[in-house]
């Protein structure tokens, strides 16, 4: 639960750190960009003066500990922590702030850092990708919240860490390779979900749903993983089969009962757009910040339109695990 008094306290402590840094009279604002990532904190602090003339600045050691601490006091369970921050200080004391949860920043001195790579390509960007794994190491985000860029891998020597690196069941070298055509498959998505590929948040369910089938098909053990790889009959691997899709759905809807029920709304209305369909009259009432979970026992219209949008993003969610099971096991036939 977000505590509201420690993150007004740290924007307080913020303010009161950064404004003695400032000449009585003769500054009209300041600014501060300030992101953490692995073991190094990126920030610049430019004060603007009466003329117009910026003027870099640091910032002492206790607005670093509040900034710390207010991105700890921000941070979620499903979503994360944000990435970067942007404040303004006023010469009143007045403070804003900005938080960006979703780009990339890159740091340097290249024009358009640092929402832009160096044109270099030579140079390697900064924060490099393990910075970012790091981030997320300490600060785990839900599929659904993870943007395309973001790195899921550590590279150490070069080499990417694979799964087995980072789930010692998959290191089992005998169960691993039971799996090994249906773990390599190609798969892709059906046809009337592809529009969605780009769209808001669906990326991250299908990086869901891909992890729900592996993480599901490696469970499978004995007579269970038999019947999967077709080795007990056609009517044992049939199914097989229903039960494996029958858990991924489950895997992946538990993903989305957990998150914010807005999340799932804005999820329908992108499924929706794309298929210029109009969506259920009272889908807003389930337009909320707490866990779609805890609406669907609601009573009402915002009851009602919980339901409803999770069986509309359920019956989504199972044509794409379909696809995706039938895809690696017509592989294994």
């Amino acid at each position: 639960m977000v505590d509201d008094a420690r993150i007004q306290d740290c924007h307080r402590r913020i303010a009161e750190g950064w404004l003695p840094l400032m000449p009585e009279g003769q500054w009209s604002v300041s600014y501060l960009f300030w992101a953490p990532a692995g073991k190094a904190v990126y920030t610049e602090t430019t004060a603007i003066d009466r003329e117009g003339k910026a003027h870099p600045l640091s910032q002492p050691p206790a607005v670093h500990e509040a900034l710390h601490e207010l991105r700890d006091a921000m941070s979620d369970p499903q979503r994360g922590a944000w990435i970067s921050s942007e404040f303004k200080l006023t010469d009143d004391g007045v403070l804003e702030a900005s938080f960006n949860w979703d780009r990339r920043f890159y740091w340097g001195v290249h024009a358009g850092s640092p929402w832009a790579p160096d044109p270099d390509p030579d140079t390697p960007d900064v924060p490099d990708d393990n910075a970012f794994v790091d981030e997320l190491e300490r600060y785990p985000r839900e599929h659904l919240f993870l943007p395309a860029w973001y790195p899921r891998h550590r590279v150490v020597d070069g080499e990417r860490l694979d799964d087995a690196a980072l789930d010692p069941r998959r290191a089992d070298p005998d169960h691993h390779d039971r799996f090994e055509t249906p773990r390599n498959a190609a798969v892709s998505l059906p046809d009337e979900v592809k529009p969605l590929q780009d769209a808001w948040g669906w990326p991250g369910v299908f990086a869901s749903i891909n992890d729900a089938v592996l993480g599901n098909m490696d469970r499978r053990e004995g007579r269970e993983a038999d019947a999967l790889l077709g080795e007990t009959g056609d009517h044992e691997r049939d199914a097989a089969l229903d039960a494996l899709i029958d858990d991924a759905v489950a895997s992946t809807m538990l993903v989305l009962d957990r998150s914010p029920a807005l999340a799932s709304v804005r999820l329908l209305r992108e499924w929706l757009a794309v298929r210029g369909e109009r969506g259920p009259a009272n889908l807003e009432a389930a337009n909320r910040g707490d866990a779609l979970a805890a609406l669907l026992d609601r009573t009402g219209e915002v009851g009602d339109a919980a339901r409803v949008t999770r069986a509309r993003l359920e019956s989504i969610v199972r044509l794409v695990v379909e696809d995706n099971v039938d895809d690696r096991f017509d592989a294994v036939s």
